[in-house]
């Protein structure tokens, strides 16, 4: 399975790919359950968001 991912891909081999993913998926399960999903990750306070208000 894994030959035939990397021949259908064009990527290399990466050796500790899947030790990586196992790694982020255990820190978005914390996250989750300290109640941070990835909207509060990803949002940065002065990101430039502002929203323009009628009137």
């Amino acid at each position: 399975m894994i030959a035939k991912g990397v021949a259908t891909s064009g990527q290399p081999y990466k050796e500790d790919y899947l030790k990586n993913k196992q790694n982020e998926k255990g820190l978005k399960a914390e996250r989750f359950s300290l109640g941070m999903t990835e909207q509060h990750i990803n949002k940065q306070p002065g990101s430039g968001l502002r929203i323009e208000m009628p009137g």
